[in-house]
């Protein structure tokens, strides 16, 4: 028997969305990075925070 408020969704659901919110996160950062006078230093360290984002969501 499920315990109350467990759910279950289909991998492939799983995996579409977090491909989904991973390509719409990109997406926002090159346009942040582009319109914006951040410093390399910044747009660095933007990436290294959407890289580790990224991993723990598909880990």
């Amino acid at each position: 028997m499920a315990e109350l408020g467990q759910q279950t969704v289909e991998f492939s659901t799983l995996v579409s969305r977090t491909a989904e919110e991973s390509f719409l996160s990109l997406k926002e950062l090159v346009e942040k990075s582009k319109s914006s006078s951040q410093s390399d230093t910044e747009k660095k360290i933007n990436l290294l925070k959407y890289i580790v984002k990224t991993q723990q969501r598909i880990a």
